[in-house]
């Protein structure tokens, strides 16, 4: 469900004193690395707001914009905390006449909020190969195979994914899903520094992907926080407890990097990649309060080139070669 739930990695704050009218107002705070992604629903004391922002300047959508999801307009002084307000994620555990039943609470009260719905196990199974598009430079796919709000969705037998534009496999706000694939190739732009063999984002949990070979990208896999500010579906928040396992990376221009995330394990047999790197941030430049990466394991037993770990996340992570 859109614009419910308050995400605790952006600190703003009410740039000036406004009215139960006003709809165009600025807002004190780093909006450019954190919610200028597009349209966004803003919590200013007990109203939600809901439009755009533009250097700094928010401005309410003239329809929706003011007193949005139920709530109602109302003046608030200079300098009040205002919260950016992502998606609430839920599972239905059963349905009656007149009752829909989550698997937890709800954030606060609303109405008409929007959402989105995903699936509950589905998957691929047998001989299949999946292609973006084309070779790098032609228009291919942004990915070959996502799980986007899934649950328990599986992927078994002989598959291939190649040439998706950011990604191979990605998991976008997905639980539980168990993905097992032969090959992964030529996924990402390396020209760009971008994309993700399978890359894991958006509060995705508990979910394990395996790859045979991994060969021709950016990076061989991304767990990653935020993605250049709260998006519009607003799935943003730390991935956690994710397993991702290869037996061979090659031809990549680095093993992976890993923004933000919680208790996340990484395992790859055999490394030889361009810079034998692995990257592990806080996100400083996407987010108004980093929230620094903690618990997550990454091993590879054997690496081909010297190894050189990076970011400002390393200390409560362990990077190591067995």
């Amino acid at each position: 469900m859109f614009g419910i739930e308050a995400y605790p990695g952006i600190l703003l704050a009410l740039g000036t004193t406004i009215d139960a009218a006003m709809g165009r107002f600025p807002i004190v705070g780093n909006t450019a690395a954190s919610i200028e992604g597009g349209a966004i629903h803003l919590l200013i004391e007990d109203e939600i707001v809901y439009g755009t922002v533009s250097g700094g300047i928010f401005t309410a959508d003239e329809v929706y914009g003011r007193g949005a999801l139920g709530s109602s307009a109302k003046a608030h002084r200079a300098g009040v905390s205002i919260s950016a307000l992502r998606s609430a994620i839920f599972t239905v555990e059963r349905v009656t006449a007149r009752e829909v039943h989550l698997n937890k609470p709800l954030p606060r009260s609303f109405a008409g909020a929007p959402f989105r719905v995903g699936s509950v196990g589905g998957g691929l199974s047998g001989r299949f190969e999946i292609a973006g598009g084309g070779g790098r430079g032609d228009v291919v796919s942004f990915h070959c195979l996502a799980a986007t709000l899934a649950r328990g969705f599986t992927v078994e037998g002989q598959g291939s994914l190649s040439g998706g534009s950011h990604g191979g496999f990605i998991a976008f706000g997905a639980m539980e899903s168990n993905v097992r694939l032969n090959r992964i190739s030529g996924c990402g732009r390396p020209d760009r520094g971008l994309g993700g063999s399978v890359w894991i984002f958006g509060r995705s949990q508990a979910n394990r992907v395996d790859v045979g070979q991994v060969v021709d990208g950016h990076a061989a896999w991304l767990i990653d926080d935020k993605s250049f500010g709260l998006s519009y579906y607003g799935l943003e928040g730390a991935p956690h407890d994710n397993v991702i396992a290869f037996a061979d990376v090659t031809a990549h221009d680095l093993e992976g990097q890993l923004t933000g995330g919680i208790n996340n394990r990484v395992e790859v047999g055999r490394a030889d990649t361009r810079k034998a790197s692995v990257i592990i941030d806080t996100g400083v430049s996407q987010v108004t309060d980093p929230r620094p990466p903690r618990g997550n394991v990454i091993t590879t037993s054997m690496r081909m080139r010297p190894f050189s770990p990076q970011g400002d996340g390393l200390m409560q992570n362990r990077v190591s070669s067995d």
